[in-house]
């Protein structure tokens, strides 16, 4: 072994290169760390004021400024100092610490700190006990205690699982194996005790000359194939290991290593076992039973005689991770590369980082990142009989966690401050950290107080964004990890929304998430309606206002009077007018059920201004109706809709027809509203309303009044009186002159009172059509060719009557008036009616000067032309119709009928088919499967059939089943059956 420790191997053996070390003095804090308590910590302005005085020769470690003046008292409070919290309670619970990080910054991810802390609730073992040691597994945590007893807790809760009470003084070390189930212990007393914890029977003494310091038992003590079960280190300096005899029961002790500095810690991991005296770092082999490695404590020599106790962390198989003063070492066993069964091993240290505090624990959290334990002293100035005496006590601890991927620039990822109770009363060797770091938890000892700090949960983080008011990430985390939460879940986070909306007065978005929340809880709808109602924000929960369950009345109430108390301050149509009506649709959607009281609200709503009409507040005015209609209180309702000019009173008068007497003085409103409709409705009860009391009440309007009239023509087909069609005619003429000649069209008898009338308002076309309807067909012709000047009229009016001599006054008359527009249109529009030659051979045709007489006579001849080429191809088409439906018409008259011989009988004698094989006789077999023999068809044809022709036989061939006898005499002779 040299003086380095390291045993040198000869040089044909090679080892992995290691990073060069590089030192790193730079403090590794986060400015502005926020306490436990919420309170800010000004570190930047600590390390200025340490420098200064590192700077002007002053005599104490650090500059770092004490948080509190005040001492701690035996009774209560946590840590005594400005960032101290409700952890130095006597109930030791209900504290959370949070990492430093910017709270102001817009990611969410900046707000989620690394680690959050919590102390164990163990004030029943702080009342009388202080803990000496502690250690950690994956099932429980157990604490030794200055009194000798040793505590196995919950990890998670501090509950005591069990105690035992083995050594009578104070107990030094605890350790655990890897499976979890067995801890030795050790103690001032000189006995080490293996103890199987689940099994109190299972349980070994080991006595000691000496008070045993630290142990470790062999982490596969478990599986009871290894014979050695732990080695101890005593006070004297001696490493013991403890060994089963290979042959015999029981075992002996065996030493390892002695020197006279105690050892203060042991680590075994796989074969190695680590430990620790005052001056320096052991590794020895458990394969060998040799030392492979020794590492000597680098510490300034003004601070050497301060005893600092060593921290030990085995980060994987082969990395350590060393905590011992004010250093923070990262070192690696390697083994021999050309040694099959890995006997040859040594130690070499890969990182070396100085830091500014004392280490007081070292854990892995990640690869290449791993959490120390800080403290700091601090140095306190009295005033002592005139002399300045500097006094010396802790501050709170803090949890770093620190990335080293970079060994010449390790990165503080994160730091935690820790409010630890009696701080003030601690040095750095009274605080370990304990961790399992499979699961990332980390044990922060004091001798009053165990904080367990592990990564946030769910819950945490939700915690922390609702106190950040980050509702929305929050929201998104109860959505996505709603089987990890146990504290919060998705309502409680929606409800924390709403509240924090409600006090931003965000009521719009309060109310849209309130629906979430509330669900089918009918206390808590009522809570969040009286909590809006409260802040007269009720409006903005109507949409969201359920039907189920159904709430009591005044809650729906409150709502309805929210709106009507704002509503006629608003212009028609408003967005709350909108949202009042379709929550009434709602709630009326269902008639069985009653949300409300219709009288209460009609009385809010007769509370409306007098100065605003029905008319410009139409959609409350048709909610007014419908709540009237609700209460039966129909007349009223009708009125309503007639005032606001609404449809639906036609509909309840149809469906109430008792309503009509009441609404006959308000016959003119109706229709106002929709003549048509009044028309026929005033002609349905024209029993109770006769015409002349209704054109009586309609005398205000004519329109009204035609529109009625024409409604009682259509209803009354034997016409109405002299007076009433004249008046018809009359007002039609006046103010519908284009319906006259459809009117005289439809109803015939019109024309005898209206020739005088039209003949007055002079509708020359209508004066025509009644004298060609009187008879008066040539003087019908003179008007349209004289008044009207319209030979397209004339035309009409002789195709109607279908006379040649018609035609022949029609072409004279033309010929006579001497106009060219009416030759040239009669020779377009003649020639589809009659012979255009008729036209052109007229006397008065020769000579005359007529413009597009050429277009017009080609037209006719073009006309003609088409006419003969349609009708040549529908010859043609008709001709191949009918060869093609005879082609078919044959063929399946000419098919073969399947029958069968067996079942197929003569409908007459009953005979079957198949017996007429081999005979002469002749059977019919139609089409629809019924058979006769021909003797048998003759026969009963005969008896039917009243008239025969000589010599043919049966005009009719059809089966006598399937056709009656009248249908028989009636039908064409057909080829009808097969023979």
């Amino acid at each position: 072994e040299t003086s380095g420790g390291d045993n040198q191997f000869a040089p044909a053996y090679t080892y992995e290169r290691v990073a060069d070390l590089q030192p790193f003095s730079e403090r590794m804090v986060v400015e502005g760390t926020v306490a436990a308590d919420g309170q800010e910590r000004e570190w930047a302005e600590d390390v200025t004021n340490s420098d200064e005085e590192e700077e002007g020769g002053s005599d104490s470690d650090t500059g770092r400024e004490s948080a509190s003046d005040s001492d701690s008292d035996d009774s209560g409070s946590g840590s005594g100092t400005e960032s101290g919290s409700g952890s130095g309670t006597e109930s030791g619970s209900g504290s959370e610490y949070t990492t430093d990080s910017d709270t102001d910054s817009d990611d969410d991810e900046d707000l989620v700190p690394k680690l959050i802390a919590s102390p164990l609730n163990l004030d029943h073992i702080f009342e009388s006990e202080a803990v000496t040691c502690f250690a950690a597994s994956s099932k429980f945590g157990i604490i030794g205690t200055n009194q000798g007893h040793i505590h196995v807790i919950s990890v998670d809760t501090g509950d005591v699982v069990t105690t035992y009470n083995q050594h009578t003084n104070r107990v030094t070390g605890i350790t655990i194996d890897a499976s979890g189930d067995n801890m030795a212990s050790c103690a001032d007393d000189g006995k080490v005790i293996v103890q199987n914890l689940y099994d109190a029977k299972k349980r070994t003494a080991h006595s000691f000359d000496h008070p045993v310091e630290c142990v470790a038992i062999n982490p596969h003590f478990a599986l009871n194939r290894f014979r050695a079960h732990f080695a101890a280190g005593t006070a004297n300096g001696h490493l013991m290991m403890y060994e089963k005899n290979k042959m015999f029961f029981g075992g002996k002790l065996r030493t390892l290593y002695q020197d006279h500095a105690p050892i203060s810690t042991i680590s075994w991991h796989g074969p190695v076992v680590v430990f620790v005296d005052q001056n320096a770092i052991h590794f020895h082999d458990m394969q060998t039973h040799a030392k492979f490695g020794r590492f000597d404590r680098e510490i300034e020599p003004e601070r050497r005689t301060i005893e600092s106790r060593c921290r030990l962390h085995w980060g994987s198989d082969v990395q350590l991770l060393i905590g011992w003063d004010d250093h923070v070492y990262v070192g690696r066993v390697l083994y021999d590369a050309f040694d099959p069964q890995r006997l040859r091993k040594k130690f070499e240290i890969t990182t070396n980082v100085k830091v500014d505090h004392w280490l007081c624990g070292i854990a892995s959290f990640a690869s290449d990142v791993m959490v120390t334990l800080a403290y700091w002293d601090v140095v306190k100035e009295q005033v002592v009989d005139g002399r300045t005496v500097k006094t010396r006590s802790g501050d709170d601890p803090a949890l770093n966690i620190v990335d080293f991927s970079s060994p010449d620039a390790p990165e503080e990822v994160a730091e935690l401050a820790l409010a630890v109770r009696f701080h003030e009363r601690y040095s750095h060797n009274d605080y370990w950290l304990e961790s399992i770091s499979s699961e990332k938890m980390y044990f922060i000892v004091s001798p009053k107080q165990v904080i367990v700090a592990k990564p946030p949960t769910a819950d945490d983080e939700i915690k922390i964004f609702l106190e950040h008011q980050r509702f929305e990430t929050a929201l998104e985390i109860a959505t996505t990890r709603r089987g990890e939460l146990e504290k919060y879940n998705l309502v409680k986070v929606e409800e924390a929304y709403i509240d924090h909306l409600i006090d931003t007065e965000d009521m719009a978005e309060a109310a849209e998430r309130v629906k979430n929340v509330c669900g089918a809880n009918r206390s808590e709808w009522e809570r969040r309606i009286a909590q809006f109602k409260e802040r007269d924000c009720l409006i903005a929960l109507a949409p969201q206002l359920p039907t189920t369950p159904q709430l009591p009345e005044s809650c729906y109430e409150d709502v309805i009077d929210a709106f009507l108390q704002r509503l006629f301050n608003q212009e028609n149509d408003s967005p709350d007018e909108q949202s009042l009506l379709s929550l009434m649709q709602r709630l009326n959607a269902d008639p069985s059920k009653s949300f409300y009281r219709p009288d209460t609200v009609i009385y809010w709503l007769s509370l409306k201004p007098k100065k605003i009409p029905w008319s410009e507040r139409p959609k409350l005015g048709a909610l007014l109706a419908e709540l009237y209609q609700k209460i039966n209180k129909f007349p009223e309702a009708l009125n309503m809709y007639i005032d606001l000019g609404n449809p639906t009173a036609f509909s309840m008068i149809t469906q109430k027809p008792s309503l009509f007497n009441g609404i006959k003085r308000r016959i003119v409103d109706l229709f106002e509203l929709d003549r048509d409709r009044a028309s026929r409705l005033c002609i349905e009860f024209i029993s109770e309303f006769n015409i002349q009391d209704a054109t009586a009440a309609l005398a205000a309007s004519e329109v009204h009044q035609l529109a009625y009239l024409k409604a009682a023509i259509a209803f009354q087909k034997e016409g109405l009186s002299r007076a009433i069609n004249q008046q018809l005619i009359e007002l039609a003429c006046k103010h519908e002159p284009h319906t006259v000649k459809s009117l005289l069209n439809t109803y015939q008898g019109l024309f005898r009172y209206a020739k005088d009338i039209v003949k007055k308002y002079e509708l020359w076309g209508e004066y025509a059509f009644c004298l060609s309807r009187g008879g008066k067909v040539r003087e019908a012709l003179d008007i349209v060719i004289t008044k009207m000047e319209s030979i397209d009229e004339a035309i009409s009016i002789v195709v109607e009557e279908r006379t040649d001599e018609l035609w022949t006054e029609l072409i004279n008359i033309c010929f006579e008036s001497g106009n060219p527009n009416f030759i040239r249109t009669l020779l377009s529009r003649a020639g589809e009616y009659i012979d255009p030659r008729r036209i052109l051979d007229h006397p008065r045709m020769r000579g005359l000067e007529l413009d597009g007489l050429r277009d017009a006579i080609v037209k006719i001849v073009s006309d003609f032309n088409l006419r003969y080429d349609l009708l040549d191809g529908s010859a043609k088409i008709m001709q191949s119709d009918l060869v093609s439906l005879l082609q078919r018409v044959n063929h399946v008259r000419s098919s073969a009928l399947a029958v069968d011989p067996s079942a197929t009988k003569c409908c007459q004698c009953g005979k079957v088919l198949g017996t007429y094989a081999g005979t002469e006789d002749d059977v019919m077999v139609f089409r629809c499967h019924h058979m006769f023999c021909t003797s048998c068809y003759e026969a009963a044809a005969a008896s039917l059939q009243s008239k025969r022709r000589a010599g043919r036989g049966l005009d009719v061939q059809v089966c006598l089943v399937c056709t009656s006898a009248q249908s028989i005499s009636k039908r064409r002779a057909r080829p009808g059956g097969r023979r």
